[in-house]
């Protein structure tokens, strides 16, 4: 779970503009309230692979030689407003929520300015049952202008929500390493930058730290590739496609629902770039299937009449073989 939280907070960390080289500045939060980023990636085989800590101006970190490994992986998240999950009254003081999709089983809440994005808290979901946790000194995961060698540690502590006495404490130190030139089996990348990421968690007597780096375009905005250094090994995968990949991109408020909330029957307008197969899933907040259709989706707006018998918060997942909508349904 940890891992998973780290991999949603870099995608929002790589939502960052180029300036003037090589200074970041944080995207505003207008910009990433209700956009859906979707990034599809390839594992390398790391085994016997020591990776060079190479830092600097002008570098070239070359992957090109390891192995491919296993399927291709999609990983897809929302930026929404605390206030559209069902969660967003744990975490009072945060202005943006990233929320794991299509299975909606994983939240981080953040709190995003142009200096800095904080993580409060998060909620993840199992056997339709949320477990919260909840940060009582917040985590700095983004610190603005990021300019080139800059670095920033912060201090944070946390507590499962049902169990406040059971703390965790740690700390987090990320550095605007290097650019220089990215290549994978697949592509070459110029211009990119790399940060590095060190976690150091303890828990009454266990300490546990990891490394990460993270290559980010600073012209698309996309992450590009993540390597992960931890007790159990090197791990490491690259974004499919590389800057210029159409199916990697960002998809902008697609899936409307009127009247919402509603008194259980509503109309779907789904707006979608081809003819193509999709299915239609509404779930209750246990994780119950209560609607599900197959349709068929024509290029540009389609509208679709939805009811339900009873009253709650739903969730609605709209999926195709490229694409994935989701968002709230709450029915009076």
């Amino acid at each position: 779970m940890k891992l998973l939280f780290l991999l949603i907070l870099l995608s929002a960390f790589s939502q960052v503009e180029l300036v003037a080289q090589p200074v970041l500045n944080n995207v505003k939060l207008d910009k990433m309230l209700g956009t859906t980023v979707e990034r599809k990636s390839q594992k390398l085989n790391t085994d016997g692979f020591s990776f060079k800590d190479t830092l600097g101006a002008n570098v070239k970190w070359d992957f090109s030689k390891l192995a491919k490994v296993g399927s291709i992986g999609t990983s897809s998240y929302k930026y929404v407003k605390p206030s559209e999950t069902p969660y967003g009254s744990k975490f009072p003081t945060a202005n943006m929520a990233i929320v794991s999709l299509p299975s909606q089983n994983s939240y981080a809440f953040m709190n995003v300015t142009d200096e800095k994005m904080e993580l409060h808290g998060s909620v993840g979901i199992a056997s339709g049952t949320a477990y919260a946790t909840i940060f009582d000194n917040i985590r700095i995961d983004g610190q603005y202008p990021f300019k080139y060698q800059d670095s920033y540690s912060d201090d944070f502590s946390y507590y499962p929500e049902t169990t406040p006495d059971f703390k965790i404490t740690g700390s987090v130190t990320q550095n605007y390493a290097g650019y220089g030139t990215f290549i994978t089996p697949d592509y070459t990348a110029t211009d990119v930058i790399m940060v590095k990421r060190v976690d150091v968690t303890v828990q009454g007597p266990s300490v546990t730290t990891s490394v990460m780096y993270s290559w980010n375009d600073p012209a698309s905005m996309k992450l590009l590739g993540i390597l992960q250094l931890t007790q159990a090994g090197v791990s490491f995968s690259y974004t499919i496609g590389g800057p210029n990949n159409v199916e990697d991109k960002q998809i902008t408020k697609s899936l409307v629902i009127s009247p919402n909330p509603s008194d259980g029957h509503s109309l779907f307008q789904i707006e979608s770039s081809a003819q193509e197969n999709a299915t239609l899933e509404v779930t209750n907040m246990l994780g119950q299937v209560v609607e599900i259709q197959n349709v068929e989706l024509n290029n540009g707006l389609n509208s679709l009449e939805i009811s339900v018998p009873t009253t709650g918060i739903y969730s609605v997942n709209i999926r195709t073989t490229n694409h994935t909508w989701t968002t709230k349904w709450v029915v009076n």
